[in-house]
C-alpha cells in the first residue's frame, strides 16, 4: 500500500507539471524571486565544479538549469517524471544547439537505479524542491553514491519545515498556510493546474543526518 501511495501521488505530480510545462516559462520568466534564487544555486555550483564536468540533473524541468550549465561547456543528463516538461527541455535544448552537451532522460528520483547513463557524475543537483515531493527522500539520498564519482558532489535545494515569511502568514488569520509545513508528516496538500498531490518538508539537519555515513 506505501509503495501504491508513493507511485500514485508521483503520477499525480507528473501529471499537474506536464499540463503546465508549456506555460511554466512564461509564468517565471519575469519573475525576480525566481531569477534571483537560481542566480544563487548557480553561482554557488560554479564555485566547485570545473567546465567539462559530468552533472546529473533531477526534476529538471523545462530546462533552465540545463541550458545554462550546458553553455557553461559542462555535460549535462537531465531527468524529469513528467513527459510535458521533458518535451518543452528538448525542444530548448535544440533550439540553443546544446545536443552535445545536454542529454535527457524520463525517470523519477525515486528510481535512479533504473537509469539507462549512469554516470559517473561529477554532481547531482536539484533545484527549486522538487525533491519535496516525496516522503522518502531518505531512499533518494541512499540512491546517490553509486552514481557519482570519487570526488562528486551533490547540491539539492529542498523546502524546509520553517520559512519565516510563510509563518508571519499567521498575523493575516491564515493559521493553516501559516503551519502547514510543521503538520506535513502526512503530507501537506499542493495543487497545480487543477491537480491535487502531496509535498513533505525536510531541514537540513535531515538531509546531513540521511548522508552522513556516505559524505
Amino acid at each position: 500500500m506505501i509503495k501504491e501511495n508513493v507511485i500514485n501521488n508521483e503520477q499525480l505530480s507528473a501529471t499537474a507539471f506536464s499540463r503546465q510545462s508549456v506555460v511554466f516559462d512564461d509564468i517565471y520568466a519575469s519573475n525576480t524571486i525566481v531569477h534571483y534564487k537560481r542566480e544563487r544555486v548557480r553561482n554557488h555550483i560554479n564555485q566547485y565544479l570545473p567546465p567539462k564536468s559530468n552533472i546529473l540533473e533531477l526534476n529538471a524541468g523545462t530546462g533552465d538549469d540545463a541550458i545554462y550549465f550546458g553553455r557553461q561547456m559542462q555535460n549535462v543528463h537531465a531527468t524529469d517524471i513528467s513527459d510535458g516538461m521533458l518535451k518543452q527541455l528538448v525542444s530548448k535544448v535544440k533550439k540553443n544547439n546544446l545536443e552535445k552537451r545536454i542529454t535527457s532522460e524520463q525517470c523519477s528520483f525515486t528510481d535512479l537505479g533504473m537509469l539507462q547513463n549512469k554516470g559517473p557524475f561529477d554532481l547531482i543537483f536539484s533545484n527549486f524542491a522538487g525533491l519535496n515531493c516525496t516522503d522518502n527522500l531518505a531512499h533518494v539520498l541512499r540512491s546517490f553514491k553509486p552514481l557519482l564519482a570519487s570526488e562528486g558532489l551533490v547540491t539539492l535545494v529542498i523546502l524546509p519545515k520553517f520559512c519565516l515569511w510563510e509563518t508571519l502568514i499567521l498575523f493575516r488569520g491564515k493559521f493553516k498556510t501559516a503551519f502547514r509545513r510543521f503538520n506535513s508528516s502526512n503530507g501537506a496538500d499542493a495543487h497545480v493546474e487543477g491537480v491535487h498531490f502531496k509535498c513533505w518538508y525536510y531541514n537540513p539537519s535531515y538531509v546531513a543526518d540521511v548522508m552522513k555515513d556516505d559524505f
